[in-house]
């Protein structure tokens, strides 16, 4: 049993070790990102216009270039938790690592999308959905959004993929997608498609455009 206990320790310390060889090395620094088109992903060139800003930024203010460094959300989790990382947009959960550094003065509206309606989409109260299903990101059923929802009684119906959580709606298996505004922009979605769907007035949360990083990293980080 002892020697499993072991092996089970090296093999996370090992795991912990190869998402930080750029930060060991110096080659270059490693982003921990989280898929999450069109702000962050790997199925762009530039990975996300989020990440564009972070390349541009990193051209004048770092020593290094920046590479992303894309782990599922526990994953992330973990390595924010070992100290072995510099740049995030995974937030950590410490707040004294939580130094931050914008990329833009614009912010990011997540609320609900509905199929289209002919009356308004807002609400006073969030409760006002109660008993409502939701399509939601797995990788965000934890957070601090989701958290909203079911505060106000909503069912969370966790998804994969953006697209899936976008089917759902269209074939009524959920009531409302949770998203970011400009989410469609990601994906090839016909204008018969937009027009059946409707963002809603009221924000369930907004969050500024930028990037974490570790003080402890700073003095390697910046030119």
């Amino acid at each position: 049993m002892f020697h499993f206990i072991r092996l089970i320790l090296l093999f996370g310390y090992l795991s912990l070790s190869s998402y930080s060889v750029a930060y060991a090395k110096g080659q270059h620094i490693d982003v921990i990102a989280i898929e999450y088109p069109p702000f962050v992903t790997s199925a762009q060139d530039n990975y996300g216009f989020t990440f564009q800003l972070l390349s541009d930024y990193a051209q004048k203010h770092f020593i290094q270039e920046v590479k992303p460094l894309f782990l599922p959300p526990a994953r992330a989790q973990m390595v924010i938790q070992s100290g072995k990382w510099c740049l995030s947009f995974y937030p950590p959960v410490d707040i004294e690592k939580r130094f931050f550094i914008p990329l833009s003065e614009q912010k990011v509206k997540l609320s609900l999308y509905r199929l289209r309606e002919p009356t308004e989409f807002r609400w006073n109260s969030l409760e006002e959905l109660k008993g409502k299903k939701v399509a939601i990101l797995r990788s965000n059923q934890h957070g601090r959004v989701a958290k909203k929802y079911l505060e106000a009684g909503m069912k969370l119906v966790p998804v994969e993929s953006i697209s899936q959580g976008l089917n759902m709606l269209l074939y009524k298996r959920v009531d409302y997608w949770a998203a970011a505004e400009f989410v469609l922009d990601s994906l090839i979605v016909e204008e018969t498609i937009r027009d059946k769907l409707q963002f809603a007035q009221t924000a369930i949360h907004e969050f500024p455009i930028g990037i974490f990083y570790n003080p402890d990293c700073a003095a390697t980080l910046f030119k």
